[in-house]
């Protein structure tokens, strides 16, 4: 059979899977219960070394007695890599079925998959047939953390019926294969997370280079600034500080760079909040040269600060699980009285912001708002789903990318949490930091002094410097792709990626007229799907903005309204149910634009 470089790759990680899981099967050649205590992980392989019997019941009394927590790590590394194996397995059936017509050595590991996934399936079916002492001997692994039922409590494995998964799914690109372990959609669920909020913070260096005893200490720091600030929201802000990434930056102290000479390890923190705030923590710790234990944290260093979040106002949290950025329509016009509609629309959002912070009463209906939506899509995540599919394919993201993540997001765990993480990094990434670095490198702080031409934005050197940042953003997309493991995570990713550059498309030229003003030179005109996301900005905007002025509705009315949104949204995208007063909204931003 012909073989590419990717085949080969896909080829090699079958083999490997197919050995550890062998060697996992193995050690139930008696049928009291497979366990991992003769497994030991070497370089991701597994190997099997058999134990007497004895010995191996000495050990097993003494973990049942005492425990330890050597072994119990030792363990959770076996059964990650074990489940990874499976999984693998899985995946690659359309493979295992190529290789049964290949070359000798393909059909001998194409016999070798089916084997080991006969002997898996085994184990699986014997978990209902074991006699009373293999069920007590089960039992025994169990508790002394040899076994999971994670692995065992599952049905079997049909190869044929996944290759005709595959098939039937050939022709949608990067599409996911469906799991059906919640053992694995947890694991998932947390390691997607953590890839995006990496990319969304910058960071490919969260938290390697500090120890735990300074990760706990600066958490704990955090915490006190945030009870000390009686921050709102504090519950919401206080795990967060336990969730999200810490960026971490290592550098020589500035008194010495010799030898022996002190080293600053700086933490930092951006905290979203569910009330629409982003609160930023920062501390450091000295140490003496390379010393990771005698650490001393700065006092004077760790410092809170709070900011209007810059990503989406409302964050796709807030809304309906999707935003767009308000940065897309002019924040700061030099001429007000030109725009009535838009700088109504400012002012509440200046006063809500003011009372986001001071008013304990509002930040707990932001939160209480956010947590209801978070539970109505949860209660009925398939209706929710399907509608984000519909408002995406409106955007014209591409379909296979799209398709694929939002058949992944079925199968995972904290559904809403992950959809409104992968929104909000894809116009983070390519539509808010580009347009945020344009402005604060450009801009005076003064608006008058931004009327003159001396400190105007030139509009080409603004463009080249736009797509330069999508442009890094991409290539640090491909990289995360190419170095994730699994298909759920390539497939969040490479949905971030393309929805980033499907945004960063219809975005510039949006981003370029809300400039206008501050621009040496004229943008160029707007199309009508630009007019559309104009629309759709002022009416995200104006609906949080009554949400938060009136009482918090029951579960039913908030489920509602949140399809409403998203219906509404794919509507005006494809150029429908356009209201008299959002033609209004498109007159006045013309007169600053230009754009008649």
């Amino acid at each position: 059979m012909k073989q590419n470089h990717g085949h080969q790759i896909s080829r090699e990680h079958l083999k490997r899977a197919v050995q550890k899981l062998a060697a996992f099967a193995s050690s139930d050649k008696n049928r009291n219960g497979p366990h991992l205590f003769d497994l030991q992980l070497r370089d991701d392989v597994i190997v099997s070394q058999p134990t007497p019997r004895l010995k191996r019941a000495i050990a097993l009394t003494r973990s049942l007695l005492v425990g330890s927590a050597v072994e119990r790590e030792r363990s959770e590394r076996l059964l990650n890599t074990l489940v990874t194996a499976i999984d693998e397995i899985k995946d690659q059936a359309l493979l295992v079925e190529q290789l049964r017509h290949g070359d000798p050595s393909e059909q001998r590991l194409a016999a070798a998959a089916h084997r080991v996934i006969d002997q898996y399936n085994a184990m699986i079916r014997n978990e209902e047939k074991r006699s009373i002492k293999q069920t007590v001997t089960r039992y025994l692994y169990q508790k002394a953390g040899w076994i999971s039922t994670q692995i065992l409590n599952q049905r079997p494995v049909n190869l044929s019926k996944l290759c005709d998964h595959h098939i039937a799914y050939r022709n949608r690109p990067h599409c996911a294969p469906v799991k059906d372990t919640e053992y694995t959609t947890v694991n998932l669920t947390s390691r997607i997370r953590g890839a995006i909020q990496k990319l969304a913070f910058n960071s490919h260096k969260e938290e390697q280079d500090a120890t735990k005893a300074e990760l706990d200490a600066y958490r704990m720091k955090a915490i006190t600034l945030l009870q000390t600030h009686g921050v709102p929201s504090l519950k919401y802000a206080m795990e967060a500080v336990h969730n999200t990434p810490i960026v971490v930056e290592n550098k020589a102290s500035d008194l010495t760079q010799s030898d022996g000479a002190p080293s600053i390890i700086n933490l930092r923190q951006r905290l979203p909040t569910a009330s629409g705030l982003e609160i930023l923590l920062e501390g450091a710790f000295q140490r003496t040269s390379d010393d990771r234990i005698n650490s001393i944290p700065i006092s004077n260093s760790f410092r809170l600060s709070t900011r209007t979040q810059s990503s989406t106002f409302p964050s796709p949290a807030l809304c309906c699980g999707w935003a767009l950025c308000d940065v897309l329509i002019p924040t700061m016009p030099l001429h007000p009285e030109r725009v009535p509609t838009l700088s109504r629309l400012l002012q509440r959002r200046q006063k809500l912001s003011r009372e986001l912070f001071n008013n304990r009463e509002t930040a707990a209906r932001a939160d209480i708002l956010a947590k209801e939506r978070c539970k109505a899509f949860e209660r009925a995540p398939r209706k929710f789903i399907e509608a984000h599919r519909e408002l995406i394919t409106a955007l014209d993201v591409e379909t296979g990318a799209a398709n694929c993540y939002f058949d992944s997001l079925h199968q995972l765990t904290q559904k809403y949490e992950l959809l409104c993480l992968a929104n909000q990094t894809a116009i983070q990434l390519f539509v808010t930091e580009p347009l945020h670095n344009i402005i604060h490198d450009g801009l005076s702080e003064s608006p008058e002094q931004n009327r003159l031409p001396t400190h105007r934005l030139d509009i080409n050197v603004a463009t080249n410097q736009y797509l330069s940042m999508t442009a890094s953003n991409t290539l640090a997309l491909l990289s995360a792709i190419n170095s994730a493991t699994s298909p759920f995570e390539i497939a969040t990713l490479r949905y971030v990626k393309a929805h980033g550059e499907r945004l960063s498309t219809l975005c510039l030229p949006l981003a370029m007229a809300a400039l206008t003003e501050q621009l040496s030179s004229m943008p160029p005109s707007l199309k009508e799907i630009h007019n559309r996301l104009q629309v759709l900005v002022y009416c995200q905007q104006e609906s949080y903005l009554d949400d938060l002025t009136r009482p918090v509705p029951n579960r039913e009315a908030i489920s509602n309204a949140m399809m409403r949104t998203i219906t509404d949204s794919t509507q005006i995208l494809r150029g429908r149910n356009i209201q008299p007063v959002h033609n209004q909204f498109i007159k006045e931003l013309s007169t600053i634009t230009g754009h008649q």
